[in-house]
C-alpha cells in the first residue's frame, strides 16, 4: 500500500509541474496589471463616463460640427454628378451613402431645407446627434428597418423633410445594403440619391466601417449618383441601391489614383 501511495503522490507530483509549466499564466504574479496598464484601464473608463455627461456630449457635437464646416470650406471639391445633386432640389428625397462616409455629407446637401437623419439610439451615437442638430439635421433615433417605419412616417410628417440613411449602418456588415431603405422609399414614395465622397488626406478609423476623418486643407471628390425613383418593386430597388453605392464609392475611392 505504501508504494502504491508513494507512486501516486509521484504521479500527482509530475502532472502538477507538467501543468504548471503549460499554463504559467495561472500564476498569481501573472494576473497582477502593471501600473501603466492600470492606469490606461482607469482612464478609459473615466473617459466613457465623461462622454455620457450631456454637457459633454453637447460640447463635443459642437466642435464636431464646426470641424466639418472647416474641412469643407477648405477642401478644393471636385463635384462628379453635379445634375443629381440639383434633382434633390426641386423635390424631398432619400440622401444614402454608406456609414463611413457620414462626416461630410450634411455639407453637400441643399443648406436651406429640412432634414432628418436616421441615427442609432445608443448612447455612443448622441455626440453624432448633438453635432447634427448643430448642422440643422433633426435625428431619427433607430435603424432603417420595417420596425422603425413608424417613427419614420411621424418624422417626415412636415411638408418638404428630407431624409438621410446609411444602409449599412449602425453596426454592419459594412458596405451590406439592408431591406429598410427600400421598404421607407416605397411606402413614402421617395427616390434615392446615392453618394460618396472621398479626400486625398484622411485617416481611417479602426472601427467596423472603417470611417473617414477628412483633414482640412485638402482636395475632395464628391460622386452622386442617379436617382433611383420608388415606382420600381421593393426587391428592385433594394438592389438598384446596393448596385449605385457600389458604384459612387468605388468612383470616390478611385479618383486620386492618377493624381
Amino acid at each position: 500500500m505504501g508504494a502504491r501511495l508513494g507512486g501516486g503522490l509521484a504521479g500527482f507530483a509530475r502532472k502538477s509541474k507538467a501543468l504548471e509549466g503549460a499554463n504559467p499564466s495561472k500564476s498569481p504574479s501573472a494576473k497582477m496589471p502593471t501600473a501603466s496598464k492600470y492606469i490606461d484601464i482607469m482612464g478609459k473608463q473615466f473617459l466613457k463616463r465623461l462622454s455620457k455627461k450631456p454637457w459633454v456630449q453637447s460640447v463635443a457635437g459642437w466642435l464636431l460640427a464646426k470641424y466639418v464646416w472647416l474641412v469643407g470650406a477648405t477642401t478644393k471639391w471636385h463635384v462628379i454628378g453635379q445634375q443629381n445633386l440639383k434633382y434633390a432640389k426641386n423635390q424631398p428625397v432619400i440622401f444614402a451613402f454608406w456609414h463611413n462616409r457620414i462626416m461630410m455629407m450634411r455639407y453637400f446637401m441643399p443648406k436651406n431645407i429640412k432634414i432628418k437623419a436616421l441615427i442609432s439610439g445608443h448612447s455612443d451615437a448622441l455626440i453624432l446627434t448633438k453635432a447634427m442638430s448643430a448642422m440643422g439635421v433633426d435625428a431619427i433615433h433607430g435603424s432603417a428597418n420595417k420596425g422603425g417605419l413608424k417613427a419614420v412616417q411621424q418624422a417626415l410628417d412636415s411638408k418638404g423633410a428630407y431624409l438621410v440613411i446609411t444602409p449599412d449602418g449602425p453596426k454592419g456588415p459594412i458596405y451590406k445594403n439592408k431591406e429598410g431603405i427600400a421598404y421607407i422609399a416605397k411606402q413614402l414614395n421617395m427616390p434615392i440619391i446615392p453618394a460618396a465622397y472621398n479626400v486625398k488626406r484622411k485617416k481611417t478609423a479602426s472601427s467596423w466601417d472603417k470611417f473617414i476623418i477628412a483633414h482640412p486643407f485638402n482636395k475632395g471628390v464628391l460622386v452622386v449618383g442617379k436617382p433611383i425613383l420608388p415606382q420600381d418593386t421593393q426587391d428592385a430597388i433594394l438592389q438598384n441601391t446596393q448596385t449605385a453605392l457600389d458604384d459612387v464609392t468605388k468612383q470616390a475611392d478611385t479618383h486620386f489614383d492618377n493624381t
